[in-house]
């Protein structure tokens, strides 16, 4: 459906593997989600196929951390729901 979107979740060529770099890409993408505007812009890229492939990836890691999982699954709602008020 997205040929070479596997290649999109990667930084550099390569997947993050620092859970913490990969912490802080989560928590930037969920500021952007507390404003209508942010959620608006990621819906405008088409953040959701990306965050599909990256909750897969993050489900098949090593060792799944939960609250990596739990966020991603958060960016999806905020920007999958439409007309929603800001978050604050």
């Amino acid at each position: 459906m997205y040929p070479g979107l596997a290649s999109k979740c990667r930084l550099g060529g390569t997947i993050v593997e620092s859970d913490e770099v990969r912490k802080m890409i989560y928590e930037a993408l969920m500021q952007l989600c507390r404003t209508r505007t942010g959620r608006e812009y990621l819906r405008s890229e088409k953040v959701y196929p990306v965050m599909r492939e990256v909750h897969k990836f993050e489900n098949n890691y090593e060792v799944p951390i939960e609250e990596h999982i739990e966020m991603l699954e958060m960016i999806v709602e905020y920007t999958m729901l439409l007309d929603e008020p800001d978050v604050d």
